[in-house]
């Protein structure tokens, strides 16, 4: 950038008016340096003030969108993780059915029944292993005790999306499994049981 000795051209007009100039390219190659440097063509408010406060707000809501799709993905993490959970139960509990109907038959006597309700209490144990074992950041996602989960996956106030259980998941609320079979061979745990599974 070129220099100029301001005392030895004070009285001289010409002079003065090429300073003026010089000054005026020294600034316009200053304010071209930092736009080239930067990438960025407003860098102050002396730029641009209104295109500043534009591109202020844009930036803002970038980096708002950014942080939203860093909360959905975590979200989709945690729901693949309470569906993992809930894919086990609902295979243990097809089998509980399966179990529950053969022991509605009077085919078998009351020792086979006895049998399947140890078999059923023991996929009731492992349902209730599944709910206290399916965690997000040490919180269980099953057992509906923290209520509702709310994301938010948006940029603005109200953005969010609610997941919740309608219904706490675990044996007893299976009902009929405390019950268990009656000694005389009744099969009326079996049929409610069934109608509880959507017989």
């Amino acid at each position: 950038m070129a220099t100029v000795d301001i005392t030895r051209i004070a009285s001289n007009i010409g002079a003065l008016n090429a300073l003026n100039s010089l000054q005026t390219i020294n600034a316009k190659l200053a304010t071209h340096s930092t736009r080239l440097s930067t990438g960025k063509r407003i860098n102050s408010a002396a730029d641009d003030p209104a295109g500043l406060t534009i591109a202020t707000k844009m930036l803002a809501r970038s980096e708002g969108l950014k942080t939203a799709l860093d909360n959905i993905s975590d979200a989709k993490n945690m729901l693949s993780v309470a569906e993992g959970g809930l894919s086990k139960m609902t295979d243990i509990i097809i089998q509980m059915r399966n179990k529950a109907e053969q022991a509605a038959s009077d085919t078998i006597g009351a020792s086979e029944r006895a049998a399947i309700q140890t078999q059923l209490s023991s996929y009731a144990q492992q349902i209730q292993d599944i709910v206290d074992q399916t965690k997000w950041n040490g919180v269980k996602l099953l057992d509906n005790s923290t209520g509702n989960k709310v994301f938010q996956t948006g940029v603005d106030e109200g953005e969010t999306t609610t997941w919740s259980l309608p219904a706490k998941l675990d044996p007893a609320s299976l009902g009929p499994l405390q019950g268990g079979f009656r000694s005389d061979g009744d099969p009326a745990f079996e049929q409610r049981f069934l109608h509880g599974c959507g017989q």
